[in-house]
């Protein structure tokens, strides 16, 4: 887009030949026009400049310390102490493999004593069966 400036061409021979060269729909006029903006201003650095309002990225290693101490709480609790928003919360634990169950935040993710113990249950529900069948009268 800045060498499409400096040569002296328009927005929307600018927008075609991106989507002609790279392909259809890569950029839209509305975002070569907001460069050709900040281009004229005399700004010509091509790093898009941060944007206002809370994070949308956090640290997940805060995240995980306030679950572990709490699992109860809410996301919109853990958002506000995190100083972020709900969606970025739950992508995040998502993320950290975390579903709420019953309200309390749990791994998804089955431990080797959880399988080990599913599997003692299911061997001895195997051999209670094996012993006195099901009779259905």
């Amino acid at each position: 887009m800045l060498w499409e400036f400096q040569n002296g061409n328009n927005v929307a021979n600018t927008a075609k030949k991106i989507c002609d060269v790279i392909g259809e729909g890569v950029v839209s006029e509305r975002t070569v026009r907001n460069w050709f903006v900040k281009f004229r201003s005399g700004d010509t650095s091509l790093q898009d400049e941060p944007k206002p309002g809370r994070s949308t990225d956090i640290d997940d290693h805060p995240l995980k310390v306030l679950v572990e101490q709490n699992p109860r709480q809410t996301t919109r609790e853990l958002a506000d102490k995190m100083g972020t928003s709900q969606t970025i919360v739950c992508r995040h634990l998502k993320k950290l493999g975390k579903v709420c169950k019953l309200g309390v935040w749990v791994s998804h993710a089955l431990l080797e004593k959880n399988k080990a113990d599913k599997m003692a249950i299911a061997t001895s529900f195997l051999s209670v069966y094996r012993n006195e069948p099901l009779s259905i009268d």
